[in-house]
């Protein structure tokens, strides 16, 4: 993959409550090619959706079914209501969308260097996936503090949110919230993000987190990156 282009952001702000609403229309320049089928999590996986039980199952089973699809992928369905509650997630198939209208919230692991593999992010889009998306207007929750106030902390073992080695991807109408380590790290040929709200509760914990990547980092290295009216904690990116 060559890498024409490298943006690294950081940036720490105290949030105050910014929210984007305008339309997209116009703006997708990258535009993956997303399959046909629909995976409902609640109604096809069984996946709960209250905040409290481990949804990891009904999530990873979808992602995996859109991976397999003989359709060319589809979109993974997490309704506005709900609240999924989930370990580590790995897509490892193209033409797959994470269409997230609720909230998807990372369940608290202590992972172990004796483990071995240890999953680097809460959302992985494989090396060599191509066509990914996520869009809706709901939330991914990293459940930052967890990490943030827990004893024997480590860089290592602190999750990013999301983590993709892939092609032609799209972030739309999104927010990326209280990540325990970096929030975005996309090593990815055409990139676009629009609409992405970047933000921490830096009431927790009382306004620190152990370094600057658990509050508001993206690090994108991308071929061609384009970047619409998003927000990196209180700042506005047109």
């Amino acid at each position: 993959m060559m890498i024409k282009v490298i943006t690294y952001l950081l940036l720490m702000q105290k949030v105050d409550g910014i929210s984007v609403s305008d339309s997209l229309d116009g703006l997708k320049k990258v535009q993956p090619v997303i399959g046909s089928d629909i995976f409902d999590v609640v109604v096809d996986y069984g996946a709960v959706g209250d905040g409290k039980t481990d949804d990891t199952d009904a999530l990873q089973a979808a992602l995996d079914d859109c991976a397999a699809s003989r359709n060319g992928g589809g979109i993974i369905k997490l309704l506005k209501g709900y609240e999924f509650l989930s370990l580590p997630l790995t897509l490892s198939g193209s033409g797959c969308a994470l269409k997230i209208e609720g909230k998807l919230t990372q369940k608290f692991w202590q992972p172990s260097m004796s483990q071995g593999d240890i999953p680097e992010a809460f959302i992985t889009v494989s090396d060599g996936v191509s066509d990914f998306l996520i869009y809706g207007g709901g939330i991914i929750n990293g459940n930052g503090p967890t990490w943030w106030n827990s004893s024997g902390d480590t860089y290592a073992n602190r999750p990013k949110l999301l983590d993709a080695k892939a092609t032609n991807v799209a972030l739309y109408d999104i927010q990326f919230y209280n990540s325990a380590n970096h929030n975005l790290e996309m090593y990815c040929d055409n990139t676009e993000i629009a609409f992405v709200n970047i933000t921490v509760d830096w009431d927790i914990n009382d306004g620190d987190a152990p370094n600057t990547d658990g509050e508001i980092c993206p690090c994108i290295f991308s071929s061609t990156f384009l970047r619409h009216r998003c927000t990196w904690g209180s700042i506005l990116y047109s």
